[in-house]
């Protein structure tokens, strides 16, 4: 994929097609470089940014390949009560998922995403449910650790007692009754033969 360096200030993600590529392996890595230095500021602060992505990476200067961490709207202290619903979907910490306790190493987590979707242009990630995001992490990194299985709140929702990963099926039809407190999708188990 291509990219072009038109705009003057804007994010990441609004790169366009263009005939030149921007982000070679150099840019990447001055890129990841100027963000790292801003985490390691805002985490000696105690802070976690805790939605970092494209739209929140700021371009300064195209030419000079400037950048800067944009939109603390999400951010939280690290020792305040911390929530399960921080960072974008594409972008969230195996941890945040399973309802882990998490810490700074979420935004590290982000910023690899990032890097990775620059990189080989399309989201690492992309998903369109929570299974399916742990599917493809899975996917890439292999199984997640038992630690993580065994201590995360919301792990029964996404796997079975022996670690399998339940799968979206088809939702069920408008015309069937659920039952209560069901939301109408069926869960099955994905049982991959080895």
């Amino acid at each position: 994929m291509r990219f072009s360096a038109r705009l003057e200030a804007s994010s990441l993600s609004q790169i366009k097609a263009c005939e030149e590529p921007y982000f070679t392996l150099g840019r990447l890595q001055r890129i990841s470089k100027q963000v790292l230095v801003a985490l390691e500021y805002i985490h000696q602060l105690y802070l976690i940014h805790a939605d970092l992505k494209p739209e929140n990476i700021l371009i300064k200067s195209y030419s000079r390949c400037e950048v800067k961490v944009i939109d603390f709207g999400s951010s939280c202290f690290v020792d305040d009560q911390l929530t399960n619903y921080v960072q974008s979907r594409s972008y969230r910490a195996p941890e945040v998922i399973l309802g882990l306790s998490y810490d700074q190493k979420i935004d590290i987590w982000s910023l690899g995403c990032i890097v990775a979707e620059l990189w080989a242009g399309f989201v690492l990630f992309q998903n369109d449910s929570v299974q399916s995001l742990l599917a493809r992490i899975m996917g890439i990194l292999g199984p997640l650790p038992a630690h993580m299985l065994a201590t995360g709140r919301s792990v029964p929702q996404y796997f079975t007692q022996d670690g399998r990963l339940y799968r979206e099926s088809q939702p069920l039809p408008s015309s069937a009754s659920t039952p209560p407190g069901h939301s109408g999708t069926l869960w099955t188990l994905e049982v991959r033969s080895s």
